[in-house]
């Protein structure tokens, strides 16, 4: 099993892998104990948000009227938080014109829509609209593109059968229009300068599609939905490039679980990098029941990007249950991006509609978009209810100091300890180890309360005289829910 960078940054527990299983039974003629290392009381659990009441991207311009869009990307930028948002001023608008606003805001509640002297719309660039023009556009911010494509953006474009088909891409479809993924660059988010081809032809995609660079692959990451060609069941499929201008086709990746219920498919995929956890994804897809005509956002979770699980299987993470007051909502469809709106707390942001597919009724009432909070790190934890005990995975220790995301209950408490690996691990059936001394349990302090960032301690001090040394962790918990381990390179680093 791929243990995933273990012990260089942040990992948080979303699955079971990190955690060594122990071993059980001996086999004939082992001497080693039965039961040795094995996890004892732990579970994994998925944590759900709280709603906060009204909107924070309203339908107020006359260019949102029709409604503001779930097709959203927020993003922090140099100390501020922004929004791009599609969104309609009419009926003839829907599918056909786009527009992408902009929203800025010092704190991810209250967001102010700025002139931005870009576009002309009924003789004055008195608005808030940029220049692209791209269905379901994600934007983001490329760390390894020069200035003037800083941003980059990508979404479907939806061509009329009379265009000119420049590329020789067209592809054969019955449909009055044709759809491909387009790609635009830009130095402000504002002004933006479309791709000369598309990036990614002959894709279905009518939600958003969500791109992205992966510090980890060193590539571009394309998400978007895909239908297949019997049933029409629609699911998430993946592509991924070293060139933003060119990605191969998509493949499924992510479809409706065997257990599902057969109406049941993915609406979008609300794909997220988990921030801070380099080898951790998260989606919050939207789901459509297709019986009921309702929608509700879903859990899932992956290490690498291409293989996921729904840690809560059948179960909403969020629904219009959720929202406080209102009961005239019938679906929920999350945005994309995440935002650290506080110390030690998350915000992601989703739109709630009215009604269900009829369009008459789905654009009866317009609305906007709201937030939903969560703690930093909080969509799981591991859990011990009672008493809890567990090994990690071994790993090279090459940090100076370990850090916990931990919230531990009544009498609660949480300790770890550091053992030194012997021999070749990864040709034995358990792994032998000892406890380093000064690094043992008993000589870690033992931490309770409720911290997002606090620093183990041991009676030996720093790691520094472990570095090189392959090692475990050994932990012990007691009504205590563990977020996250953070491995550092100094102790400013956790304040």
């Amino acid at each position: 099993m791929k243990h995933y960078d273990f012990g260089k940054s942040k990992w948080v527990f979303v699955d079971w892998m990190g955690i060594d299983p122990g071993y059980g039974t001996a086999w004939s003629g082992d001497e080693s104990i039965p039961g040795e290392n094995q996890p004892v009381g732990i579970e994994l659990k998925v944590h759900r948000p709280r709603v906060e009441p009204g909107w924070v991207v309203a339908p107020e311009l006359p260019w949102e009227k029709m409604g503001v869009s779930p097709y959203a990307s927020f993003l922090e930028d140099r100390g501020r938080f922004h929004c791009w948002y599609e969104c309609y001023g009419s009926r003839e608008d829907l599918g056909i014109k786009v527009n992408v606003a902009y929203a800025v805001s010092d704190d991810g509640i209250h967001w102010e829509k700025p002139g931005l002297d870009v576009c002309k719309l009924d003789g004055s660039t008195e608005n808030n609209l940029t220049s692209l023009q791209s269905h379901g556009a994600c934007v983001f911010i490329d760390p390894t593109a020069p200035p003037e494509e800083r941003f980059k953006s990508g979404g479907l474009h939806i061509v009329s059968p009379e265009t000119p088909d420049t590329s020789h891409t067209r592809p054969q479809c019955k449909s009055k229009w044709w759809r491909q993924v387009g790609g635009a660059l830009s130095a402000d988010g504002f002004r933006w300068r479309p791709c000369t081809k598309p990036i990614l032809p002959r894709q279905f995609c009518d939600t958003q599609t969500v791109i992205t660079y992966d510090n980890v692959l060193r590539k571009y990451v394309l998400f978007t939905r895909q239908k297949d060609g019997l049933m029409k069941r629609r699911g998430i499929s993946r592509s991924e490039s070293e060139d933003f201008l060119s990605f191969p086709p998509s493949k499924p990746i992510f479809e409706s679980s065997p257990l599902d219920p057969p109406d049941w498919d993915f609406q979008s995929h609300g794909y997220h990098q988990w921030p801070g956890a380099p080898h951790t994804h998260l989606m919050l897809p939207t789901i459509f029941y297709r019986t009921s005509d309702s929608m509700a956002i879903h859990f899932a979770a992956s290490r690498d990007g291409v293989q996921w699980h729904r840690p809560q299987g059948p179960n909403a993470w969020l629904s219009v249950e959720d929202i406080p007051g209102e009961t005239e909502y019938a679906w929920v469809h999350s945005c994309h991006g995440i935002l650290s709106t506080a110390d030690g707390e998350w915000s992601i942001y989703f739109r709630p509609y009215y009604h269900g597919h009829n369009e008459n009724k789905m654009f009866r009432k317009p609305s906007g978009l709201m937030r939903a909070v969560l703690r930093e790190d909080g969509f799981m934890s591991l859990n011990s209810p009672g008493h809890g005990e567990f090994w990690t995975v071994p790993f090279v220790m090459e940090r100076d100091s370990i850090s916990l995301n931990v919230k531990c209950g009544y009498a609660g408490f949480i300790r770890i300890g550091l053992e030194r690996v012997l021999g070749d691990y990864d040709n034995v059936g358990s792994v032998e180890a000892e406890p380093i001394p000064g690094f043992d349990l008993d000589d870690c302090g033992t931490t309770t309360g409720d911290h997002i960032k606090t620093m183990l301690n041991w009676r030996s001090g720093d790691l520094k005289s472990l570095q090189g040394q392959t090692v475990r962790l050994h932990i012990q918990m007691f009504k205590t829910e563990l977020f996250a381990l953070r491995f550092l390179d100094n102790t400013s680093e956790a304040n």
